[in-house]
Order: structure tokens, then sequence, then C-alpha cells
């Protein structure tokens, strides 16, 4: 038995703000995002308050907020920006994965969390998870090295909790 949604896509669409009315389209109408009423919308969600609250924490390097980890940090801002619907394509954001992956760049910011550096040497998602965690929101190519890295590490886990 399958449930129809039609009513409650029509009422978001209808009721809701640019992001959801935008995140529906996409995600579950799979609309082109270079359909000129998408591009409308994507140009109102980066005209809303919230996108911008976020997008004005950029430093001009493209690092995001004051951290890697945390309500000010890179994932924080990478993460709402993309939850209100900005492409992960925007430049800002592009911008940001090069800053995140230019260690000249990355070490003039808080480019670690407390605990992150004894969770990588354990192999338990420290700071490198969290740098993979944000190229992969950024859809960067998974062969960056410690995108690679981690994928490999987290596959190996998973497999080992699966032969438990």
């Amino acid at each position: 038995m399958s449930y129809n949604f039609q009513k409650q896509i029509d009422f978001l669409l209808e009721h809701a703000c640019p992001s959801i009315k935008y995140l529906v389209h996409r995600d579950m109408l799979n609309a082109p995002v270079d359909e000129p009423f998408m591009v409308a919308l994507q140009n109102e969600i980066l005209a809303q308050s919230n996108t911008q609250k976020h997008l004005s924490a950029q430093h001009p390097d493209g690092w995001f907020g004051h951290e890697l980890h945390g309500i000010d940090g890179m994932d924080c801002h990478i993460g709402g920006l993309l939850n209100l619907g900005v492409e992960a394509s925007n430049p800002a954001i592009q911008k940001a994965v090069t800053a995140l992956l230019t260690p000249e760049i990355a070490s003039t910011h808080k480019n670690w969390f407390r605990g992150g550096e004894a969770l990588d040497a354990e192999g338990r998602g420290g700071n490198r998870a969290i740098v993979a965690n944000i190229l992969a929101m950024a859809q960067a190519p998974e062969d960056i090295p410690v995108y690679a890295e981690e994928l490999t590490l987290a596959f190996e886990h998973l497999s080992a909790v699966l032969q438990y």
C-alpha cells in the first residue's frame, strides 16, 4: 500500500517559504535546477535573511565561521546553507571547500576541534571525519585524499559491524 503525498506537496508548494518550495521541486519532483522557476527560487533563497546570516559568516579567504566544527563552525554554516536549498555548486560553498583543503588558509582558522586529533588517532571520527563530512555535503569529488581515506575507514568499520 502506498501513500499519496500529492495533497501535502501541493500544500507546501502553495504555502511554504522559497527554501521548502525549492527542495520539494528539486528533491521530490526532480525539477532541474536550471529551469527558470528554479533559478528564481534559488535567487529568493539567496536573498533570505537566514541565508544572508550564514553567508555573512564567510571570511574573504572562503572560511566560514570561527572553527571547523560547532555552532559557528564551517560544518554548521555549510550545512545550514545546503539545508536552506543553496546549491553545493554555489560559489560561496565552493570557495569554502577550497579554503578547507588549502593548508595555508585552513591553518589561519581554528581548523580542529577539541579532542579531534585524539579521535583521528584512534580512527574514531575526529577532525578528518568532519572535513570529509563537509566535503560530502558540498558534493566534492570522492578522490580527495582525506575524503577517500575517511570513506575507506567508514566502510571498514561498517564491514566489521556487519560481520559481528
